[in-house]
């Protein structure tokens, strides 16, 4: 996987990887779920939020290395950083 600088922060979906952490996904960009990889436990509180392999979801809020606030639906879920980096997503075209 490309390794994305700090300072070159990608502007729109084109020029992301495919597939990405979800910790690196920029604000107001969205994305599908393309898998969880993480130890049983995380994995099922990933799900128990509603973040499933296959779901949409849009970065509301984040920081660099800090927590995130991502749209799910109709609500909104609060993810750590360990969690964030568990996620793997597709960013999509259009932010």
């Amino acid at each position: 996987m490309p390794q994305l600088s700090p300072l070159s922060a990608p502007s729109t979906a084109a020029d992301l990887p495919r597939i990405l952490a979800l910790s690196r996904l920029p604000e107001g960009h969205r994305a599908v779920v393309a898998r969880i990889r993480a130890e049983r436990d995380l994995a099922q509180k990933l799900a128990d939020l509603g973040l499933r392999t296959g779901c949409e979801i849009r970065v509301i809020k984040g920081s660099d290395g800090g927590p995130l606030v991502v749209g799910l639906g109709d609500g909104r879920v609060g993810l750590g950083p360990e969690m964030a980096q568990a996620i793997l997503v597709s960013p999509l075209r259009t932010p």
